[in-house]
């Protein structure tokens, strides 16, 4: 075309053709009338659907029951654990025998005879700590603290730990080159006597 005139020319020549057929959607119509099937989502509901719906409360409910059963066993589990003491120290009536063990152990530390001190203690003692260690790591921690300036008996504990417990003897202790400490001394019957396991001073 030459113009935009040809072409409006061409153009009612062609709507004015009767023979050409008459596009069906002139005119006004209602939504769905040209729809002759329905659609997808009008379809009936499939039955798996439906069962779904169905089980849903059911697997809801089993998991409510199951959280309440594992919270009962938790609660028994917890009501077992209470019921059972735990083992900790209990201050018990002062047993000279054992106190002194203790002083004799820790006169002999004030004197820094390392290797006879070595020998009031017990054999799993001894499986942890050689004579030299023991030697060694009392030189360098009570050696700074200076001269006992005094010694207090403060508690005697039962601790009940196998295989046959133990007795706990603190001790607040005064040095000369340092403030008031506690000397706690732990030990164990073994060979019918009183032997050091265990020394903490802090």
């Amino acid at each position: 075309m030459s113009s935009s005139r040809e072409a409006a020319r061409m153009l009612l020549e062609v709507e004015g053709d009767a023979s050409l057929p008459t596009p069906d959607y002139v005119g006004d119509k209602r939504i769905g009338e040209d729809r002759p099937e329905p659609m997808r989502d009008e379809s009936p509901t499939p039955i798996v659907g439906v069962e779904t719906g169905i089980r849903r409360p059911r697997i809801i409910i089993g998991a409510i029951l199951m959280t309440l059963a594992l919270s009962l066993l938790a609660l028994g589990g917890l009501t077992h654990m209470a019921s059972t003491p735990p083992q900790t120290a209990t201050t018990t009536a002062t047993d000279p025998a054992v106190v002194e063990a203790a002083q004799h152990f820790l006169q002999l530390i004030d004197q820094g005879r390392w290797a006879d001190s070595y020998r009031l203690t017990t054999s799993s003692f001894h499986k942890l700590n050689t004579e030299q260690v023991w030697a060694a790591t009392s030189e360098k921690v009570r050696t700074p603290l200076g001269k006992t300036v005094s010694r207090t008996l403060l508690s005697q504990d039962d601790v009940p730990a196998p295989p046959a417990g133990y007795r706990m003897v603190r001790f607040n202790t005064r040095f000369g080159n340092s403030a008031a400490v506690v000397e706690t001394v732990t030990l164990e019957r073994e060979n019918g006597e009183w032997r050091v396991a265990g020394i903490y001073v802090g």
